[in-house]
């Protein structure tokens, strides 16, 4: 079995002297064109083997933009993501501020009360506060 590359081939296939023996001739000018013809197709292949090395590597750079989209979405995503739960727990951090103030509001009320005796009647039907009657005992608040 002989090796066949591409220069082999065109060595081989160069013009020749004819010999004159014919079936030499014959048998000689058989084996170049099934070099010649193996050779036509081994460029055939070539030729589409690049066209798909071609189109691969296209589609590889397709691939490759949609997953930099999708990879800057998830990212432009996950920093909407934190900027909403931070204005969620700023959110929640200002009412727990503001309840806060409020029970301690309460309490510092609670505590007054506990100092002034106070009067007050309730419309019991609509309640609405009808009266409101404060005495202070000045003795109770120094």
């Amino acid at each position: 079995m002989c090796v066949f590359n591409r220069h082999n081939a065109e060595a081989h296939l160069a013009p020749r002297k004819l010999k004159t023996d014919d079936n030499f001739n014959y048998f000689e000018d058989k084996e170049a064109m099934e070099l010649y013809s193996r050779l036509r197709a081994q460029k055939e292949e070539i030729q589409i083997l690049h066209g798909q090395i071609a189109a691969a590597s296209l589609r590889e750079l397709q691939l490759l933009n949609e997953r930099y989209i999708l990879e800057r979405k998830i990212s432009d995503l996950r920093m909407a993501i934190d900027d909403k739960q931070t204005e969620v727990i700023t959110s929640a951090s200002n009412e727990l501020a503001c309840r806060k103030g409020d029970l301690e509001q309460n309490l510092k009320l609670t505590h007054d009360l506990k100092y002034l005796p106070c009067c007050m009647t309730i419309d019991i039907a609509t309640h609405d506060y009808v009266k409101l009657r404060m005495t202070i005992d000045v003795a109770t608040i120094a």
